[in-house]
C-alpha cells in the first residue's frame, strides 16, 4: 500500500517535513528569497490556515483555487523566515500577486518534495539523528563538544558518497553585489569546489570583481523577461481588445548563479559559462477598451516570471584591450508560463 503523501500536522513536530522543504526550496525563505540558516526557517502556509485580513473562502477563490483546497498539503507549504512571517501576517493576501506565484513554484516542487519525504521515512531513526544534529546549537559548549567527539566519524561516512556528492554539500554561498541600472542587485553564487576555482580564474586573467563582470549579463536578463512580460500581458485582454502595454519595471526577487563553467577555445581565450534561475515579477500600465468599446481604461497589468538562465562570458587575453565578450542571456521557459493579473 503506497504510502500517504506528507501534510502538515497542527500537533506535531514535522521536523522531517520542514528538513525537506527546507532542501527543496534552497535553505531561503520563500517570501525575501534570501538565504537562511535551516533553524531559522518554520514552514509557512502560503495561504494561511485563518487569513488575517481575508476570508478564506473569498481568497480561495481569488486565487483560482477549490474550495475544498488542502491548506496542510505541500503544495501550500514553504519555508519562512521570522521577520517575513510576522510581516506577512499584516498583509492584504488579494492584493499580493506574489501569493499566486508562489503557489505555482509550490505546485512544481510538490513531486519532488513528496519523494524525498518517502525515501526519508525508509529508516526513521537515522534521519531523526541527522536532523538532530543539523539543528543542534553549536554555541553551547556542551553541544560542540559532542560534536567534536562524533562528527569526525559522521564526516569520513560522508565522503564514502563520492567526490561530486561532497561538493554538492559543502558548497559555498556567496551574495554578490552587481549595479545594474543604477541599482544594486544581489546575486547568490552557490559555489562548490569546481566553482569556486573557476570564478578564481575569471578575477585573476580578467582582473575584475565577478560582481562587474556579471553587470551586462544581468542587464540583458532583465531586459530579456521584460520584453517577455510586454509580449505577454496583451494576450490577457479579457476579450476587450488588444491592449496598450507601456514600460514595463521589473523587481528581482531571487537570482541565483548554480554553477561557473570554463571552457578553454584557445590560448589565452576563455569562456566562462554560468547556469542558475531567476524570480522576477514585472508591472506595467495597460491601455485598453472598456466593455462598451467606446472608451479606453487604464488598467495595471502584474507578471511573475520564474525560470531558468544560461550566459557566456568571453576573455580574450590577446586583444589589445581585453574585456569580456558578451553575447545575450538565454531564458529557457516558455513565456507562456507566466502568470498575470490586472486591477
Amino acid at each position: 500500500m503506497p504510502a500517504s503523501p506528507p501534510r502538515y500536522n497542527p500537533n506535531g513536530s514535522n521536523v522531517e517535513l520542514r528538513h525537506v522543504l527546507c532542501e527543496e526550496w534552497g535553505t531561503r525563505c520563500y517570501w525575501c528569497t534570501r538565504p537562511k540558516e535551516w533553524r531559522d526557517l518554520a514552514i509557512d502556509h502560503i495561504v494561511p490556515q485563518k487569513p488575517p485580513h481575508d476570508d478564506l473562502q473569498e481568497l480561495l477563490a481569488g486565487l483560482g483555487l477549490p474550495t475544498d483546497f488542502d491548506i496542510h498539503a505541500v503544495r501550500n507549504l514553504a519555508p519562512i523566515c521570522g521577520s517575513c512571517n510576522n510581516m506577512k501576517k499584516n498583509l492584504v493576501l488579494l492584493e499580493i500577486p506574489m501569493v499566486a506565484s508562489q503557489l505555482v513554484t509550490a505546485g512544481k516542487k510538490a513531486p519532488e518534495i513528496e519523494r524525498r519525504f518517502e525515501r526519508l521515512g525508509q529508516d526513521t531513526q537515522i534521519a531523526a539523528a541527522l536532523l538532530t544534529a543539523a539543528n543542534a546549537d553549536l554555541d553551547s559548549p556542551e553541544v560542540r563538544a559532542v560534536f567534536e567527539e562524533v562528527a569526525p566519524a559522521v564526516v569520513r561516512r560522508v565522503a564514502e558518497l563520492g567526490p561530486e556528492w561532497l561538493e554538492q554539500v559543502t558548497a559555498q554561498l556567496v551574495v554578490v553585489d552587481v549595479e545594474v541600472r543604477d541599482k544594486w542587485v544581489f546575486v547568490d553564487v552557490n559555489l562548490g569546489a569546481s566553482s569556486q576555482a573557476v570564478s578564481r580564474i575569471l578575477t585573476q586573467v580578467s582582473g575584475e570583481t565577478l560582481g562587474h563582470a556579471l553587470a551586462m549579463p544581468v542587464d540583458d536578463l532583465i531586459g530579456r523577461v521584460a520584453a517577455a512580460v510586454e509580449g505577454f500581458l496583451p494576450g490577457q485582454d479579457d476579450d476587450l481588445g488588444a491592449p496598450v502595454v507601456g514600460s514595463v519595471e521589473v523587481d528581482i526577487h531571487s537570482l541565483v548563479i548554480d554553477q561557473i563553467a570554463l571552457n578553454v577555445i584557445q590560448a589565452g581565450e576563455f569562456t566562462f559559462e554560468f547556469t542558475g534561475s531567476f524570480n522576477m515579477s514585472a508591472s506595467a500600465s495597460i491601455a485598453r477598451s472598456d466593455v462598451t468599446g467606446s472608451d479606453l481604461e487604464y488598467v495595471q497589468g502584474d507578471a511573475t516570471a520564474v525560470g531558468r538562465f544560461l550566459f557566456e562570458l568571453v576573455w580574450d587575453a590577446c586583444s589589445e584591450a581585453p574585456e569580456f565578450i558578451f553575447d545575450q542571456a538565454w531564458i529557457d521557459d516558455d513565456v507562456s508560463e507566466f502568470d498575470a493579473w490586472t486591477a
